[in-house]
């Protein structure tokens, strides 16, 4: 009797995950409204240049490393995806560069591609998303949702808005913490 009741909580599992990937996702477009989504298509930009490199503020456990955002792959889809190109060097000087896509309403995160050792970014086989990673090495994806690529209400924020908040990221801590705001005695 046991193993039926298995079996069928398994079936219930399978069936009900196959029938939420089928249905379609929703998100808010940026007049507000609800908008059935729909992926857009992804070309990977050019190899990122130093030139064109920000500076990300390290996540907690970063181990060290040092994070930079190219700012020419910046681009928002029509799909409210927010892609970028993030370049991580290790305390050793290995560099990983990965160009992702970064949806702010779910919290999800997609590699497009990955940068090789000679120059050339390579498309990779069957991207998929995933959870954005909160904490570790991986926990820049937080920190970019967080406090530059996303909103308040977690969409995804103009590509100005991202270079702003990229490359100033105190004005942006000011604007979320009040501290701009000139206190008056009563």
């Amino acid at each position: 009797m046991r193993l039926f009741r298995l079996l069928a909580l398994a079936l219930l599992s399978v069936s009900t995950a196959a029938q939420a990937a089928s249905e379609p996702r929703y998100y808010n477009d940026k007049d507000g409204n609800k908008a059935i989504w729909q992926e857009s298509g992804t070309e990977l930009p050019a190899f990122p240049q130093r030139a064109n490199l920000i500076p990300l503020v390290a996540p907690e456990q970063s181990q060290g490393n040092e994070y930079f955002i190219d700012a020419s792959s910046l681009l928002l889809g029509t799909d409210a995806v927010m892609r970028f190109t993030v370049v991580i060097v290790s305390p050793s000087g290995a560099v990983n560069v990965l160009h992702q896509g970064l949806a702010c309403e779910p919290e999800v995160i997609k590699t497009y591609g990955y940068g090789t050792s000679t120059g050339i970014m390579v498309q990779r086989s069957q991207p998929s998303w995933r959870p954005i990673i909160r904490d570790g090495v991986m926990g820049y994806q937080f920190v970019l949702m967080d406090r530059y690529l996303c909103d308040e209400t977690r969409r995804s924020t103009t590509v100005a808005n991202a270079l702003t908040r990229l490359r100033d990221p105190d004005a942006h801590d000011d604007a979320i913490d009040g501290s701009d705001v000139d206190n008056v005695d009563s």
